[in-house]
C-alpha cells in the first residue's frame, strides 16, 4: 500500500502517481513520470512522445470517445507500466497529444484506491483499504 499526496501543480489539486513505462520486450528502457488517475477513461493513454523514445510498436488503431462525445482513432501500443511498490502491468494503451499520462479503468479496476479529498491524499493498493470515516 502506499500514500501519495494530491498534486498541488493541478488545479484543482489531482490524484497522481510515479510510475515507470517501458518496452515490454526491452525493461531496462524505461521512462518514469507522473501519472494522472482517469475514473473516466476506459484505457491509458500516454503522451506519442514517450510512444517515440520507447520505440513502441504500433499494434493497430481503434476509435475512442472523447470527453464531449467526438469519436476519434488512435493508435494502441502494448507497454509496461509499473506503479513501485503496488503493481507491474503489461498492457494496451491509447497513444495520445496528452501532455501526461492517464491511467485509466484498465489499470485503476485492478487496484483499491481510496480517494481523500478534504486530506488530498491518494492510497493505492492491491489488498483491500480499511477506510474509517
Amino acid at each position: 500500500m502506499i500514500q501519495i499526496p494530491y498534486s498541488p501543480v493541478l488545479q484543482p489539486e489531482a490524484p497522481v502517481v510515479n510510475i515507470s513505462v517501458g518496452h515490454p520486450n526491452r525493461p531496462p528502457q524505461a521512462i518514469t513520470s507522473e501519472a494522472q488517475l482517469d475514473t473516466g477513461a476506459d484505457r491509458s493513454v500516454i503522451p506519442l512522445a514517450a510512444v517515440n523514445r520507447l520505440r513502441l510498436r504500433r499494434l493497430r488503431t481503434s476509435q475512442a470517445v472523447v470527453a464531449g462525445g467526438g469519436v476519434i482513432v488512435l493508435a494502441i501500443y502494448e507497454v509496461a507500466i509499473s506503479i513501485p511498490g503496488v503493481m507491474d502491468f503489461v498492457l494496451e494503451v491509447y497513444a495520445g497529444d496528452e501532455p501526461h499520462i492517464l491511467l485509466g479503468r484498465d489499470v485503476l479496476n485492478a487496484l483499491h484506491a481510496h480517494l481523500d479529498g478534504p486530506g488530498r491524499m491518494l492510497t493505492l493498493s492491491v489488498q483491500p483499504i480499511a477506510v474509517t470515516t
